[in-house]
């Protein structure tokens, strides 16, 4: 069996490492996929040893989580900041012994990455694959990339889409998993027979791609109670979708296709 990289995501619940069979308790971890499209988990050492290098800059799903967090008021310290210590001089008498480094990674292909992202993490989200965005992946995975017509295509909606500020944007995107990961993480830190707002808000953000600063105000107070559990539960950004619009096909019935 041939595994590659895949992306840096958030691990589920008892995530394993697919060569070494051991835990993994890092809230994010490597996925991998074999020939066929199956995904596995994987630490960063086996990862290495199995794989080598990643030739490409992996795409990292976990970072987009940071986009809806509300910005912390600063903490203001009345007190001199310590000084930096300089910055050793190379010159006489030193000599470097680090090893040469390696080239840095080619930039992130912005069409490759939102075409990935609707295919591959917008699991349970309403129209996240289109027909063009899965001939698109499809092609991706088979060759590593994307032909000029389809890039065109759908590049040129990627830029009308920021142009109108829809929903369908590469940045709201990216703030509908970003805002997914954290309500899913409330979920599963609250009991079951309490779950029915949080469900509903994760319910409305798969069908429109945005919740109100209401809801979004609603949410930050249920997190109130998380944060009693887990310290780190953030303060959403209430105003993360505000000014996100709604193309026609999706405010039509639910039961409508595209």
């Amino acid at each position: 069996m041939t595994w590659s990289y895949l992306r840096r995501d958030f691990l589920p619940p008892l995530a394993i490492c697919t060569f070494c069979r051991r835990p993994l308790h890092s809230e994010k971890g490597i996925v991998i996929t074999d020939e066929v499209g199956t995904e596995a988990f994987a630490g960063p050492s086996c990862a290495k040893k199995h794989l080598g290098q990643p030739e490409e800059r992996l795409l990292d799903v976990s970072r987009l989580a940071l986009l809806v967090v509300a910005d912390e008021p600063a903490q203001h310290n009345e007190s001199a900041p310590t000084p930096a210590s300089p910055a050793p001089e190379i010159g006489a008498g030193s000599s470097p012994t680090s090893s040469p480094q390696r080239p840095p990674l080619p930039p992130i292909d912005e069409v490759v990455q939102y075409v990935r992202l609707r295919c591959e993490a917008m699991n349970g989200f309403k129209f996240a694959v289109s027909k063009v965005l899965k001939l698109a992946h499809d092609e991706y995975k088979q060759s590593g990339e994307i032909e000029d017509d389809l890039r065109k295509q759908i590049g040129g909606a990627m830029r009308n889409a920021a142009a109108n500020k829809s929903v369908l944007s590469p940045i709201n995107v990216k703030r509908c998993i970003g805002l997914n990961h954290w309500l899913v993480e409330a979920v599963q830190h609250t009991n079951k027979d309490r779950r029915e707002f949080l469900e509903q808000m994760q319910t409305h953000l798969h069908r429109f791609w945005m919740l109100t600063p209401k809801q979004m105000a609603a949410i930050n107070r249920w997190g109130e109670h998380i944060r009693k559990r887990i310290d780190d539960f953030p303060l959403l950004d209430e105003e993360a979708f505000s000014g996100v619009t709604l193309p026609e096909f999706m405010q039509r019935n639910p039961s409508s296709r595209r």
